[in-house]
């Protein structure tokens, strides 16, 4: 599907409405992902780690069943806890409150939050 480059990193998806010719691994690459959502995912999807950086996608067996519960089930509800490991969007931000001791807590208390999270990431 797509590309990579010397650095390993995949070129962005084609624009729309774009010519392109697919080999038979390209178009067999594509069914596989229509038909197996848990292949398109552990294949093509990437995660920012905050110390190794970007890092292929990898799904615990409890994700795994859920995606494929989804995918075969079109009216399945989901009663699961938030911090779960799944989201819908990738606009989706599960925070966790760490309470700051010491210099944290003081300088925080100069310094509004937005500003404290840019010193601490």
């Amino acid at each position: 599907m797509s590309e990579q480059n010397a650095q390993g990193d995949y070129k962005p998806i084609k624009k729309a409405n774009k010519q392109t010719e697919y080999t038979q691994e390209n178009l067999a690459d594509l069914l596989r992902c229509r038909v197996d959502p848990v292949y398109f995912m552990e294949t093509f999807l990437y995660v920012q780690h905050p110390k190794k950086g970007k890092i292929k996608f990898k799904l615990y067996e409890y994700q795994r069943r859920l995606v494929k519960h989804f995918h075969e089930n079109r009216f399945a509800l989901g009663m699961i806890g938030r911090q779960q490991g799944k989201c819908f969007t990738g606009q989706t931000s599960i925070n966790t409150i760490v309470k700051p001791t010491g210099f944290r807590k003081w300088l925080l208390r100069i310094v509004d939050r937005k500003t404290y999270d840019q010193i601490f990431k």
